[in-house]
């Protein structure tokens, strides 16, 4: 199997299971490769159309601990002309079949299947900057008169 960590470094077992990938290291499967029975390998879409295939979790990592992983592993892929940097994890929302995935749930609980891989959407809500700079303005006040 041809795994390999985020990090570009070679995984040291050669059968990733639970108890092998830590929530700290990212596995990647190619499409060619066996998903081990015990993972999840997740296929990320994103709306504009830029996948990421491959990743490979522990069903028992809940939601918000995969999109965790997922910022602190953006992919180059991803990464677009207006921003290189990865949203922040509360930005992120994976939809599968029609639903968004609760953050307090396991993959597992959501009914991804084990062995195989799912493509997931991947959806990356816009930070809400305008609201912040209005905030850090104090004394800005705006009223509409209408006579």
């Amino acid at each position: 199997m041809a795994d390999q960590k985020a990090s570009g470094e070679s995984n040291d077992s050669s059968s990733p299971s639970s108890k092998s990938v830590p929530p700290s290291k990212i596995v990647f499967v190619g499409p060619e490769d066996k998903v081990p029975n015990d993972q999840i390998a997740l296929n990320f879409l994103l709306v504009s159309g830029k996948r990421k295939e491959g990743w490979l979790f522990n069903p028992i990592l809940s939601v918000e601990q995969v999109l965790k992983i997922v910022t602190d592993n953006w992919p180059s892929e991803f990464k677009d002309a207006n921003s290189s940097d990865a949203p922040n994890p509360a930005h992120l929302k994976i939809l599968h079949r029609g639903r968004f995935l609760d953050p307090l749930t396991t993959l597992d609980g959501n009914k991804i299947p084990k062995g195989d891989a799912t493509t997931v959407h991947l959806v990356v809500r816009a930070s809400k900057e305008g609201e912040q700079s209005k905030s850090e303005e104090p004394n800005s006040k705006c009223c509409c008169i209408i006579l």
